[in-house]
């Protein structure tokens, strides 16, 4: 199944992976972005719901009409029944704007009505989380958030407004400047790990680190995921993607994993990281020469892990490829692919979910056509 989400032109460089997607209890498909709002200039909030066949919801705008607004992440609450979208932005240049930074907007009623979190945003200040896409995440009943900026890394322990938050980018070790699409995962065990990408000098590639659930600080020095940079002219080189770094957990098994495009100076492969706090691995699970563009991942609750990604062919037009593991995800079976619709030939971001059995993806694709967002619906392989 492959259906077109949206009909509006999206601006370059915003991220319908930032803004993702997420699952309530009852199976349904919750996507959130940001579009060109009618003022020229200022820009909406937009969300739908996917059901479990394909089809679509009405859109509907959250919050129209602000001076700046960044990718959403979806978070959903099931002790409280509450859905919630988490954003960072500017609404107005008016004085006195209360919200100017991270903010959220919540639904009682499974997404039919939102309301603005009334006490303004709950980032510390001078944290630059006004001018960046949101990756969040729910561990131990408390909501962590992350971004990055000119100025470091950041997560987030909480919505109080006076919480410290941590810079992962220069502490403990100092990485230089600068780091990239922060992301978690949070292992079945309890460990809750954020991922992102650096291009600091000397420091270049994909890092991880555990995060302390009391306080939101690194638990132990950051780790550089092993086999992600290429000797290229004698030094290692690093190809880092548009996009946050695709990280999941399982609802079954251990370990977080993480999937990202390697080589330079074309990136030709796919690599899958196996996180625990005692050993990282990895495994390749796309060569040859085509180059590879974008990366998503999720977990079934059978424990296996669906990695998508997007590759050029002879064509001129992208595919998006999946391959599916075992239920150990120690193995993945063949590759099978969609080509893009007519009139699109490029994908430049990639989000991944699986429900009932099959495999949502949500691809920003451009072309002749422009820019827009398409739902493709994978089953499983038999």
């Amino acid at each position: 199944r492959r259906r077109q989400v949206d009909e509006p032109v999206w601006r370059h460089g915003q991220r319908l992976d930032s803004g993702g997607a997420g699952r309530q209890a009852e199976g349904i498909l919750n996507v959130a972005w940001i579009r060109d709002a009618a003022p020229p200039g200022l820009q909406d909030l937009v969300y739908r719901t996917v059901d479990a066949s394909g089809a679509f919801g009405a859109m509907q705008v959250v919050q129209a009409n602000w001076s700046v607004l960044n990718d959403p992440a979806l978070l959903y609450d099931p002790s409280a029944a509450q859905l919630g979208i988490v954003f960072s932005g500017t609404r107005s240049t008016n004085p006195g704007e209360v919200y100017g930074g991270l903010t959220v907007t919540i639904s009682s009623n499974g997404g039919a009505s939102w309301a603005l979190d009334p006490f303004g945003v709950f980032d510390p200040p001078g944290s630059s989380a006004y001018g960046s896409p949101i990756s969040t995440i729910a561990a131990g009943g408390v909501q962590f958030s992350t971004w990055y900026g000119s100025d470091g890394v950041w997560v987030l322990r909480g919505i109080s407004g006076s919480t410290a938050a941590y810079d992962y980018q220069h502490s403990p070790i100092d990485l230089g400047n600068y780091g990239y699409h922060p992301n978690f995962g949070l292992d079945k065990n309890g460990s809750l790990w954020l991922v992102w990408a650096s291009n600091g000098t000397g420091h270049s590639g994909l890092w991880a680190a555990t995060v302390n659930q009391t306080t939101g600080a690194p638990v132990g020095s950051q780790v550089m995921l092993p086999n992600r940079t290429t000797t290229y002219g004698g030094s290692p080189e690093f190809d880092m993607m548009t996009s946050k770094v695709a990280v999941t957990g399982r609802p079954k098994g251990t370990s977080v994993f993480v999937a990202y495009t390697t080589g330079y100076p074309s990136t030709n492969k796919v690599r899958v990281w196996d996180l625990t706090t005692a050993k990282i691995t990895s495994t390749g699970v796309a060569t040859g020469s085509a180059g590879k563009g974008q990366t998503a991942i999720a977990a079934g609750p059978d424990g296996r892990i669906w990695v998508v990604w997007s590759q050029s062919s002879p064509s001129g037009r992208d595919r998006v490829y999946v391959r599916r593991s075992n239920t150990v995800a120690t193995a993945f079976g063949p590759a099978k692919y969609y080509g893009t619709p007519a009139g699109y030939t490029g994908v430049y971001h990639l989000a991944a979910i699986v429900r009932n059995g099959k495999l949502d993806v949500l691809a920003h694709l451009g072309g002749t056509k422009g820019l827009a967002t398409w739902h493709i619906q994978f089953k499983a392989p038999k």
